[in-house]
C-alpha cells in the first residue's frame, strides 16, 4: 500500500471533476476521527483481490505500519 497526497472524503468520487482531479482541499473531521489521508493499493500482506490500484482506504496521517510505503515520482 502507499500513501497518496489526497485527503479522504467519502463522497469525493461523486463530486470530483471529470479531468485531472486534485482531491479534496482538506479532510473531513468527525467527532471520532481527525482528518484522514488516502492509502491506495495493497501490500505484500494482502490477498490478490485487494491487489488493485483502485483499492482506497482512509487513515490517520500519523499512522505507521510496515505494509504502508510511498512512491517517489517526477514529472517527465
Amino acid at each position: 500500500m502507499e500513501w497518496v497526497s489526497d485527503w479522504y472524503q467519502e463522497d469525493y468520487y461523486a463530486v470530483m471533476p471529470a479531468r485531472d482531479p486534485l482531491g479534496p482541499e482538506k479532510g473531513v473531521q468527525t467527532a471520532h476521527f481527525s482528518e484522514q489521508r488516502v492509502i491506495r493499493g495493497a501490500s505484500w500482506n494482502d490477498s490478490l483481490e485487494r491487489a488493485r490500484t483502485t483499492v482506497r482506504f482512509k487513515m490517520n496521517p500519523n499512522y505507521r505500519d510496515v505494509t504502508i510505503g510511498f512512491r517517489c515520482a517526477k514529472t517527465a
